[in-house]
């Protein structure tokens, strides 16, 4: 019987838990990178492609001229949508570009759930500066600009006064692949994230609930609870909402990641959502452990055609914190307590993204956090992340 040959784009260390699945499953792996310096190298590739995840045209004849059976990514947009790609392309298993082209475009996003009924803030797509500020008296201050097609928080804005307008254009349309942003109401609330999967003989289901909270003045994400301090009323509200989201999107396999605003009469809008995995480890880490549901196994099995054991069962809501740390500025000279921090029973995951030589910034995009907990425990866990933050040590020449 012929092993297959599996194409992963993204090779980062973020996605080991799915290399790892990959690998202990016996397929062949191949490749796609966008830099040959730093991809997870736990596994054995048959080859590498290092190309930037949005040539399209390198991926696809990486592909053909290695055969592959199946094509399989989760935890961005750019290599969503080359996934996607591949697999319209080759005729594999997968989501198709029409899909990818409204999971990766907040702009579609809004059109297709203004006509299905959904609340979204009011939004008005702009091309220039001039139409930006005629967009933000329209709308009303303080508004939100943002790439229509960007993730990570990247070129994300909240504009108080005409005054801010230039700089935070210039921002926002410097981070948008498409040049296009968006000018949207500002909505005042709880940020939620909602996590869930799309199984093809029942469609969308919510499997894991989020409360959100960001960096003070600055769009960048440091905590999220899950289940969330959310009523049983808002909770269930969310769930139901965010299954309809997806269906309007008209997503038909794997992860969805999906982020909305509470506002205190219990309204719920959509912000934007993504048809993968939330990054940092959420749909490989936390969605699993929060839900008792192994989303990687299902993810591998529909990507390979596979008739899969994982099956919809009612999620579980067991507690989970991602949890970001910053650090002082300055440049590092010695990093401590790391292992000791992992070996804390309630630690599902330590990563520090600085290293010693490394200066380090303040934190201005969801990319940049410097350090990260994924933990699991009953008690008071936002503390317990405190107090191990606190083992971590960082010395500073």
């Amino acid at each position: 019987m012929k092993t297959l040959s599996v194409l992963v784009i993204n090779l980062a260390p973020l996605q080991y838990p799915l290399l790892n699945a990959l690998a202990q499953k016996g397929y062949k792996l191949y490749g796609n990178h966008y830099n040959s310096n730093n991809y997870y190298n736990g596994v054995h590739f048959e080859k590498i492609n290092f190309c930037d995840r949005r040539n399209l045209q390198s991926i696809l004849d990486f592909a053909k001229s290695n055969k592959i059976d199946a094509v399989i990514s989760d935890q961005d947009d750019a290599s969503y949508f080359a996934q996607a790609y591949v697999a319209e392309a080759l005729r594999l298993p997968g989501s198709r570009i029409a899909e990818a082209q409204v999971a990766t475009n907040k702009w579609l996003q809004r059109e297709r759930c203004k006509e299905a009924g959904i609340l979204i803030p009011k939004y008005i797509l702009c091309r220039n500066l001039e139409e930006t500020r005629q967009a933000c008296e329209i709308i009303g201050y303080p508004v939100i600009l943002k790439p229509i097609d960007n993730q990570g928080s990247w070129g994300v804005s909240k504009v108080k006064n005409a005054q801010e307008i230039p700089e935070a254009f210039y921002d926002t349309i410097a981070n948008a692949h498409s040049r296009a942003i968006l000018v949207e109401e500002f909505i005042e609330g709880e940020e939620i994230t909602v996590d869930g999967y799309v199984w093809a003989d029942s469609g969308p289901k919510t499997l894991a609930i989020a409360t959100k909270s960001h960096l003070p003045n600055r769009p960048v994400a440091m905590q999220m609870l899950y289940p969330g301090k959310l009523t049983p009323e808002i909770y269930n509200k969310a769930a139901r909402i965010n299954e309809e989201v997806i269906r309007a999107l008209g997503f038909k396999i794997g992860m969805t990641h999906t982020e909305y605003m509470v506002t205190t009469k219990g309204d719920i809008y959509l912000i934007e959502s993504a048809n993968r995995g939330g990054g940092v480890l959420t749909s490989q880490v936390i969605v699993p452990n929060v839900s008792g549901i192994d989303l990687v196994t299902r993810l591998i099995d529909d990507c390979l055609g596979i008739n899969s054991a994982v099956k919809y069962i009612e999620p579980q809501k067991n507690q989970v914190l991602l949890k970001f740390f910053e650090l002082p500025p300055g440049k590092i000279r010695s990093i401590e307590g790391e292992e000791e921090i992992r070996k804390h029973p309630s630690v599902l995951h330590c990563q520090v993204n600085v290293q010693i030589g490394e200066t380090v910034h303040p934190i201005v995009a969801d990319s940049m956090r410097h350090v990260m907990f994924i933990l699991k425990e009953q008690g008071d866990i936002v503390r317990t992340a405190e107090e191990l933050f606190a083992k971590l040590h960082v010395t500073y020449e």
